[in-house]
């Protein structure tokens, strides 16, 4: 699977869920081009009247590196919350037959990386961890990620 697939099943998903859904359009690749920027993250989702940002990361293993997460995407995010939006980072983890999504918010990542740096490591076991998770079950079952929202902005959705 494809990081772009995984991104496609999620907006089906959030769309089938009322969601407004948009993915960001990966910048132009040109050879030589300085004026390119990088997208700040791949899409963001409106659920009723709550905005997030969503990074999506595909993993097969156990681990992922801790590179993968480009320094404007965690500043993109840090933006994010200091306007008054969530950004979550979405993890598809597939490892020993499982296909389950991770769930990060800003602060989940930077402890990870923190204790994983701490310990000489320059990747982080998604293994271990108490994280949300999406799980697939005829689609993504979004609805840690909307409780998580929900809770972000105060519970105003509160059911």
């Amino acid at each position: 699977m494809r990081e772009g697939y995984f991104i496609s099943e999620l907006r089906r998903v959030f769309l089938s869920r009322g969601c407004f859904f948009h993915k960001i359009p990966d910048s132009i690749a040109t050879s030589g081009s300085r004026f390119s920027t990088l997208k700040k993250f791949d899409a963001f989702i409106i659920y009723k009247g709550m905005f997030a940002g969503i990074e999506c990361k595909l993993v097969k293993g156990a681990s992922i590196a801790i590179d993968r997460f480009r320094n404007s995407q965690i500043d993109s995010f840090a933006d994010l919350r200091a306007a008054g939006a969530p950004g979550y980072f979405l993890i598809n983890h597939r490892y020993k037959a499982k296909n389950n999504v991770i769930v990060w918010t800003l602060d989940d990542f930077i402890i990870a990386r923190t204790i994983a740096k701490g310990v000489g490591r320059k990747s982080i076991n998604l293994t271990i961890g108490g994280w949300p998770t999406l799980v697939k079950s005829h689609g993504w079952n979004v609805d840690p990620l909307f409780q998580m929202m929900n809770h972000y902005y105060g519970g105003i959705n509160a059911s």
